[in-house]
């Protein structure tokens, strides 16, 4: 049977303690909705929330246009970034083209307390590409970005985010990315809160969970939960992972 999780613990955080800024970055998609963190930044218990999100719009880079593309993207989110001006209280709200790809993104280190990445219909890592960041060197730019006790969340369907659909060699590929991305995340001394999968998922994807034998929580759940993060109906994994000091 699947678990209900309240992973809204995780987004308030461990207190109710109104915080004085609240800053966080989300990787956006397609579909009806591309920033599910966006969408509810009113409810964040924070005098002040900092947003900033990127459009990895990648389907552009499948054709020849790619590097002035890019070089566009650059200057133009840059520029975005430089003139805008930021909120005393309130939520202040920026969002640039940029592509997931794309890394390093264009903030400064230790400037986030959340890291978001949910449902994204676009390739943004591989184990085998060599133009998509490694699932290590994503991870290096998640430790970059984030502060300390920040945390990252990540949400996975197997046929959207790596673009491999439900065949078993496919899945065991997905759940090997996870695993490098854990264990990147350890290195960089990173707690592994969850690493949870969906009720609907397909049953190798358990499979090759139990095969892991991972020493954190690993659980079953049911979509209902994972809709906190997502407005999608099918999520096969979700990580969480809290950046703590050496």
């Amino acid at each position: 049977m699947s678990a209900f999780v309240d992973y809204k613990k995780y987004l308030r955080g461990n207190s109710r303690k109104r915080l004085k800024e609240l800053a966080i970055f989300e990787i956006g998609g397609f579909g009806s909705s591309p920033y599910p963190i966006f969408d509810f930044l009113s409810e964040r218990n924070a005098k002040k929330v900092i947003y900033r999100g990127i459009n990895p719009d990648s389907y552009e880079y499948l054709w020849d246009r790619s590097m002035s593309l890019k070089e566009w993207q650059r200057t133009f989110s840059q520029r975005m970034i430089q003139n805008h001006s930021s909120l005393k209280e309130g939520i202040d709200k920026l969002v640039i083209p940029w592509d997931g790809m794309n890394i390093p993104y264009p903030f400064t280190e230790n400037s986030f307390d959340e890291f978001h990445c949910h449902m994204l219909d676009s390739p943004i890592i591989s184990l085998t590409s060599d133009y998509l960041a490694t699932p290590e060197r994503f991870v290096d730019e998640v430790n970059r970005l984030l502060r300390l006790e920040g945390r990252v969340y990540l949400t996975i369907q197997n046929n959207l985010f790596f673009r491999t659909g439900n065949r078993p060699a496919y899945i065991k590929e997905s759940v090997a990315m996870m695993d490098q991305m854990i264990s990147r995340l350890q290195t960089h001394h990173f707690t592994i809160d969850r690493l949870d999968y969906g009720s609907g998922s397909n049953s190798n994807i358990e499979t090759y969970l139990q095969q892991q034998n991972y020493t954190f929580p690993v659980e079953r759940v049911n979509y209902s939960s994972l809709r906190t993060f997502t407005r999608e109906s099918t999520v096969d994994l979700l990580l969480i992972a809290t950046k703590m000091l050496v």
